[in-house]
């Protein structure tokens, strides 16, 4: 069948330890978690990398055969801190360069507002030297050629006016030549959450493909995305395209912490390996974002022993760590989660950890008072805006079977203890003295369970 090959994406790549000893000005760049644009390594995502393969390979056969490739629009959604940008990222580096898989574009939200801005973009992207934007001019008399040079050409009116000519998806296939398309193209969009009604047409159109083109593509947004997506496409996603990420299984950040020793050139063996990343995995909930404040941790302490795993503090590292995650906790609490703290502390505490919309809405309802600091709705607030809320913020998250749940059990833990102690100072009992929160919400496993071997451990590309 006619179409392009997508082998080779997962290639696994062997890693050998160098003989120069620790590179210590990795070992650095690792120690700060604000360096986030790449994570250190990339692991997992496997089975959604492996979907928008399928779905580029369906773009691809449908466009070779005459066929309109519609429905082509993918969401991947979460809570903050998954690793939605790093997966789009990811894409692009797969990608880029290689004739044998999709290709790549980043689109900004300003790119999607029009069909218009959005071929122009693919336009530039597919075929640089006709980037030239196609001009007309109207006027009372006179005429001129106009259009892409050596594409489209066409007779219009001269006036003292030019403006740029509307571009429609339906041209494309005139003002791009054939072999533009030997692969599908991949539009890739972040913070999809943030479409307005301003995008509705042109992203109705790309959900249609009238255009017969193998377009896809991939958006990566808050837990919400997808139904505001459905709000502009009235609701026509397929349901098999809405994809949440949730977390790392242990032995992706068993991979990934090997990895990161192997790039840095660290000495390790494997009872150090497996106890470090059973401590990472066990303390971070495999949270994408926690995982790599954990690590940098951990690298934080290499840094000062030059390298020297063995002479790490593992206390020091969770101490550290510690700080990272209440941190990014703190992140999440918005000030209308501040101000409705009880309220926030009330709920989370009394829903079970999976419910309904509808069980989190009355919850909210019966636990709400106008009457008390702390208890009452943000001003301007529903409980259904307060709701939507809490899932903008990452507390809550919808799963593939629109059921709410916490992704990150620790991050509501966290909010019901600092309800609990701001409640108890109020009613004038003593409270325990300050200890980081995450002491209490995540436990490290077993030493036991730690290095208990996992069989075939899978290997990722970065």
């Amino acid at each position: 069948m006619p179409g392009f090959p997508l082998s080779g994406l997962f290639k696994k790549k062997a890693l050998a330890l160098g003989p120069a000893g620790p590179d210590l000005e990795l070992i650095k760049q690792y120690s700060d978690p604000q360096q986030r644009r790449y994570p250190p390594v990339f692991v997992g995502r496997q089975a959604e990398i492996e979907f928008v393969e399928h779905i580029c390979r369906a773009a691809d056969d449908y466009y070779r055969a005459g066929k309109e490739p519609s429905g082509n629009i993918v969401v991947f959604s979460s809570a903050p801190g998954a690793g939605k940008t790093a997966l789009l990222r990811h894409f692009k580096e797969l990608w880029q360069g290689n004739s044998d898989c999709p290709q790549p574009l980043n689109l900004g939200l300003d790119d999607l507002a029009s069909a218009e801005e959005t071929t122009q973009a693919i336009i530039e992207a597919l075929a640089p030297r006709k980037k030239k934007p196609w001009f007309r001019r109207f006027g009372l008399g006179g005429s001129v050629s106009a259009g892409v040079p050596g594409v489209v050409k066409g007779t219009v009116s001269v006036s003292p006016q030019t403006e740029k000519a509307k571009t429609k998806y339906r041209n494309l296939k005139q003002m791009l030549p054939e072999q533009c398309w030997r692969r599908p193209l991949c539009l890739l969009v972040d913070e999809i959450h943030k479409i307005t009604e301003l995008h509705e047409p042109n992203l109705l159109n790309i959900h249609l493909a009238d255009h017969g083109l193998p377009i896809v593509l991939i958006g990566a947004g808050l837990s919400h995305s997808a139904d505001k997506l459905e709000r502009v496409l009235s609701p026509r996603l397929n349901p098999e395209n809405k994809r949440g990420l949730g977390t790392l299984a242990p032995e992706e950040v068993r991979s990934c912490l090997k990895q990161m020793f192997v790039k840095c050139r660290v000495d390790f063996n494997a009872e150090q390996l497996e106890r470090y990343a059973g401590d990472i995995a066990a303390r971070t909930e495999g949270w994408p974002q926690h995982v790599r404040t954990h690590t940098a941790a951990l690298f934080r302490e290499l840094d000062r022993t030059r390298g020297d795993l063995g002479a790490v503090s593992p206390a020091a590292v969770e101490k550290q760590a510690g700080i990272y995650r209440e941190k990014s906790y703190f992140e999440r609490r918005s000030g209308e989660i501040r101000r409705a703290g009880l309220l926030t502390g009330a709920v989370l505490k009394e829903l079970p950890a999976q419910c309904h919309e509808v069980e989190a809405l009355e919850t909210i309802n019966r636990k709400a008072d106008l009457n008390k600091k702390g208890w009452q709705l943000p001003p301007g607030m529903t409980d259904a805006d307060f709701l939507d809320h809490l899932i903008y913020r990452g507390v809550f998250q919808l799963d593939k079977n629109d059921r709410l749940y916490c992704p990150i059990p620790s991050l509501r833990s966290w909010l019901v203890a600092e309800a609990d102690q701001l409640q108890a100072k109020l009613d004038g009992k003593p409270t325990a003295a300050t200890v980081s929160l995450t002491e209490k919400t995540a436990k490290p496993a077993s030493r036991a369970v730690n290095r208990k071997k996992s069989g075939r451990e899978r290997s990722f590309e970065r």
